[in-house]
């Protein structure tokens, strides 16, 4: 039965790359196939839901692929250089599904294609962060976004070429090209004290869609980071205050994304923000406190699923 539902949409699929999604018909995926009409619609009440089970499917497979890579227990470097690697072959093997998604690019204004997508890129995004976080370490904190940015931008050209305009592209040099380039970024950045392009709050609809490879206890820990986050940044604070409070929260939010949330900074950064005058602020500290107290933390085994759970 499996068999047959996935030779329907492998066959659609075919068929929606070669001659776009509104010029095929049900009848045309049924006669490529061999089947009846109505065996296809036992699998899919419309072509619609078809198409929707395709991108569901191939998104999945897509993102399986980056959550194996920030559950393995590597040394930082080696998973970056795994996670671009992993990117950069990802549209080989699904060059066809891709090659559909870029020339019925159209089809993105359907709701739930359009929400799937983003969620996806939101999930790219967030796992590029993270390894750009545990790579190039704290100092480099305002500049992670722009870094995770660098990636996925010089992973999608260099696919481009190779997949789609046929260049006979070396992805090993590429992988290491990309390395260089982010180390050399990354050095420049923190020495000239340059202002970074993308900003948390710029990105926060990134950010909170695209949580990969974090457990149970860690989402449920960053999301009242990202509650304490918001109580700062509505707070009537004064400047000294809010700077202050946006280093602690800052680094807060550091401290879980690498694993760290059981040490000692995360807590003195959570007890310095329920100091702070603004009730709202405090509220939101003590929801972190407490789930800082609990065994899962307390015990010190706060390492994060993306560094091998």
């Amino acid at each position: 039965m499996e068999d047959k539902k996935s030779q329907i949409m492998e066959t659609a699929l075919a068929l929606f790359a070669e001659k776009g999604y509104h010029n095929t018909s049900i009848q045309e995926i049924a006669d490529r196939i061999g089947i009846a009409k109505g065996s296809v619609y036992s699998f899919f009440r419309s072509k619609e839901e078809l198409l929707i089970t395709i991108f569901d499917h191939y998104h999945q497979l897509m993102y399986e692929m980056l959550r194996h890579t920030l559950t393995e227990s590597l040394p930082p470097r080696e998973k970056l250089e795994k996670l671009i690697r992993v990117s950069l072959e990802q549209f080989r093997r699904f060059k066809l599904f891709l090659t559909m998604q870029r020339k019925e690019s159209h089809l993105h204004q359907k709701r739930e294609i359009r929400d799937m997508v983003f969620e996806f890129r939101a999930k790219r995004f967030f796992a590029f962060r993270q390894v750009a976080a545990e790579v190039y370490g704290k100092e480099t904190e305002p500049y992670w976004i722009d870094l995770a940015t660098i990636i996925s931008g010089m992973t999608f050209e260099f696919m481009n070429y190779a997949a789609f305009d046929r260049k006979n592209v070396d992805f090993g040099k590429v992988n290491h090209f990309i390395i260089n380039v982010l180390d050399a970024t990354a050095e420049a950045l923190v020495k000239k004290k340059a202002e970074p392009v993308l900003t948390l709050s710029m990105m926060n609809d990134y950010i909170r869609a695209g949580k990969i490879g974090l457990s149970d206890e860690q989402q449920h820990l960053l999301q009242r980071v990202w509650e304490l986050k918001d109580a700062v940044l509505q707070s009537p604070c004064s400047v000294k205050q809010r700077e202050e409070a946006e280093q602690a929260y800052s680094t807060l939010e550091s401290e879980v994304l690498r694993g760290n949330a059981g040490g000692v900074n995360a807590r003195a950064m959570a007890l310095f923000l329920g100091s702070l005058p603004e009730e709202s602020i405090q509220q939101a500290a003590k929801k972190v406190l407490v789930t800082l107290q609990s065994p899962r933390w307390g015990e010190g085994e706060g390492n994060s699923c993306v560094r091998g759970c």
